[in-house]
């Protein structure tokens, strides 16, 4: 016999269950609680978190907006970069005529090795004098420089003789030499 009175107790096979105690065994019968409901809430509260979540993203919409017009606003008002050109500039630029650079070398039969600027860079070539161009007949002859770049022409011989060198920019000859004598070496520079 058991000193525990008859009645509904905690099931320790079921968390949450309570069993029937009759005073002697436990029982078949069980006792399951009903599950709690949350708690009702009106409308107008359920509402506000929705409300209060488009008025922040409204706060960055319009800090966003603002920031972007006052840049705008900045950069149509802002100065002019005296480093940059202008449009009038960068116009004139476009409608100018290529600037054509010739390269001419000439001496006794003999050959020669070539050095000279192009637009993209330097090329170095081994032939006959005079250096020509084979579409273009005398000289070698290049279009793209630009006002303040470097143009040269060197010219070794392979034997002895004289050689001459000969810089046109745009019709208008900016430099000429002449070297003699065995495996002479003749330089021509100047600017666009």
């Amino acid at each position: 016999m058991s000193n525990i009175p008859p009645g509904w107790y905690p099931d320790s096979l079921e968390p949450g269950v309570q069993r029937w105690w009759d005073g002697q065994a436990w029982t078949d019968h069980v006792h399951r609680p009903e599950p709690v409901a949350p708690p009702v809430t009106s409308h107008r509260t359920a509402a506000a978190p929705e409300r209060r979540r488009g008025r922040w993203w409204m706060y960055v919409g319009l800090a966003l907006l603002a920031f972007f017009a006052i840049r705008t606003w900045n950069l149509a008002h802002q100065p002019p970069n005296p480093y940059l050109p202008t449009p009038d500039q960068l116009q004139a630029a476009a409608n100018a005529a290529p600037t054509v650079v010739q390269y001419e070398v000439w001496g006794p039969q003999n050959e020669a090795d070539f050095t000279y600027n192009t637009p993209s860079g330097i090329e170095q070539s081994h032939g006959y004098l005079p250096l020509t161009d084979r579409t273009m007949g005398r000289g070698v002859t290049f279009k793209g420089f630009s006002p303040g770049d470097p143009v040269s022409v060197s010219a070794q011989l392979s034997g002895t003789g004289k050689i001459t060198c000969q810089i046109t920019v745009d019709g208008k000859v900016i430099a000429t030499n002449t070297s003699s004598g065995e495996f002479a070496v003749v330089t021509c520079a100047g600017v666009v």
